[in-house]
């Protein structure tokens, strides 16, 4: 018997060694993964330079982008359009592994071209040449011919050769694909463009741009609120399932006159609301409140007025940042550049 007992009480110890020694296996283990993972999970989330005019939407958005649905609110004829021309250009421009595909379905390719060329010059002339600058219009881009007798048109036909062949470059290479109505609008094909890039290219940065989402076209579902409660569940989807960011323009209700928008004005907000992870507004108080702004500056020759756009957050769980960025535009030239707070005061002042 004390023979026997001797022999469990063995047995008892050996295996409550290989349980130890196991138990350590695996924790070892498991810290090696952690850490492993966590060193991944750190070069995944370099910043994605979105450009030198935005440096206060450059901290706001300091995180992980991937598998990420961003929403642009803003009123019509606000900028929205040109506002994608210009973040578009500057994540490939200055991202090398990043790439652009944005689907247009408000405006159509030729349209919208004029804008990435005009906002490509834009932003070389700003710092270069501002008496350039202040002559450049999408206008004198889109359709050059059309201004043979004035004093700027070989400099200018020299910056658009520059921005055209550099944009064509990028479109050779798959880094920047645009596309309109006549390719598809359907969510379905959202998701085969999404298959088909991210499969292509795996160890790029994949930015897809939706202009605009209430616009997409949802098989099995008319206009209603289930649709659209759909559709930002598909694309939250879809910015995980092929690891990509999508920034997608959404549509408000009727706006009130001089009162900013909120996440309640988006048209269908409670499912967009939910699914993004961060909801951007836009806000011209000079297109709201007209003659009664003075959230305005002036065009080089001081005929035209344009606008200081507020750029603020309704939602962000990309950062902890929420506060209010302020656009100098120039719609004419699909240009923004930031200025500071008191820069914007300023300028209030000065029209008061």
């Amino acid at each position: 018997e004390r023979q026997s007992s001797s022999i469990l009480q063995e047995k008892a110890l050996v295996k409550a060694r290989k349980e130890a020694v196991t138990q350590k296996a695996l924790e070892t283990t498991g810290l090696k993964d952690f850490n492993k993972s966590f060193k991944e999970t750190e070069e995944l989330t370099n910043q994605i330079n979105l450009g030198p005019e935005f440096s206060t939407l450059n901290y706001a958005l300091d995180g992980e982008l991937k598998q990420k649905l961003l929403l642009l609110g803003a009123s019509e004829n606000c900028g929205k359009t040109s506002l994608f021309a210009q973040l578009s250009t500057n994540i490939v421009d200055l991202n090398p592994n990043a790439m652009t595909v944005w689907l247009t379905i408000d405006d159509s390719k030729k349209e919208v071209f004029g804008r990435i060329l005009c906002s490509d010059v834009a932003k070389r002339l700003f710092n270069t040449n501002r008496d350039l600058f202040d002559l450049l219009s999408i206008n004198k881009v889109s359709a050059p011919h059309r201004f043979k007798d004035s004093v700027e048109y070989d400099a200018l036909l020299q910056e658009r050769d520059i921005s055209c062949k550099k944009i064509l470059s990028l479109a050779s290479a798959d880094r920047y694909v645009l596309l309109d109505a006549e390719d598809g609008t359907s969510l379905d094909y959202i998701e085969m463009l999404l298959k088909y890039y991210s499969e292509k290219y795996p160890d790029r940065h994949l930015f897809f741009f939706l202009d605009n989402a209430h616009l997409v076209t949802v098989a099995g579902f008319e206009e209603s609120r289930m649709k659209y409660k759909h559709l930002s569940h598909q694309l939250k989807s879809c910015c995980v399932k092929y690891n990509c960011t999508i920034i997608s323009t959404v549509e408000y209700r009727k706006l009130i006159t001089g009162v900013k928008p909120t996440n309640s004005d988006l048209a269908e907000s409670q499912s967009l609301a939910y699914d993004s992870n961060a909801i951007m507004h836009m806000y011209s108080d000079l297109h709201s409140r007209r003659n009664d702004s003075d959230l305005y500056h002036w065009s080089h020759d001081g005929i035209n007025q344009y606008p200081i756009l507020s750029l603020y957050f309704g939602k962000n769980k990309i950062s902890s940042y929420k506060g209010n960025q302020w656009l100098k535009a120039w719609p004419d030239k699909a240009f923004f550049s930031e200025i500071t707070e008191q820069e914007s005061i300023d300028i209030i002042k000065f029209n008061m």
